[in-house]
């Protein structure tokens, strides 16, 4: 879109037409906390106290490729002050896909892992690490707080965009 003019750029991703970066990532965060309950991943106390759960993946291609697992484990931060770092980063740049890197296993905490499996897997491994990060918990915290970035957020775009027409 470099060859876009700035104001049709902005009215097209405003339509909805095309998402920004930032926009894509915080689509899977709206999706994680309005997940129907059928397909959300519980993790229980006993998990959060060992500071792991083990979360079946599928593949896209259909079959488990060689030198992968069916199952991997996710874990959780080693500090609390870990965990703080990490929240405070999902709630600014809303990249869900580092916090899944942060809690998987060194040998699968790859993207070109995460290239692998399907969607589904993907988001089972996010909520898996956000409820070992921040607690069983997580969804009756997390909106408020996102809610109050996304105010931010809209309070820079307007001033942004009050910026550019001056």
């Amino acid at each position: 879109m470099s060859g876009v003019p700035l104001k049709q750029r902005n009215e097209t991703l405003q339509a909805g037409l095309r998402k920004s970066p930032a926009e894509s990532k915080r689509l899977l965060l709206d999706y994680l906390l309005a997940r129907p309950p059928d397909e959300q991943v519980h993790v229980l106390p006993g998990e959060v106290d060992a500071g792991r759960r083990v979360v079946e993946v599928k593949y896209r291609r259909g079959v488990r490729p060689e030198g992968y697992e069916d199952q991997v484990f996710v874990h959780a931060p080693k500090k609390t002050t870990q965990a703080a770092h990490l929240w405070v980063q999902l709630l600014v740049d809303h990249d869900i896909e580092k916090l899944i890197l942060e809690c998987l296993d060194p040998a699968f905490a790859t993207k070109e892992f995460l290239t692998l499996i399907d969607p589904r897997s993907f988001m089972d491994l996010a909520e898996a690490s956000l409820a070992l990060t921040l607690g069983i918990g997580w969804r009756a915290r997390f909106p408020r707080f996102a809610n109050r970035l996304q105010e931010n957020e809209k309070a820079r775009t307007s001033e942004k965009n009050r910026e550019e027409q001056h």
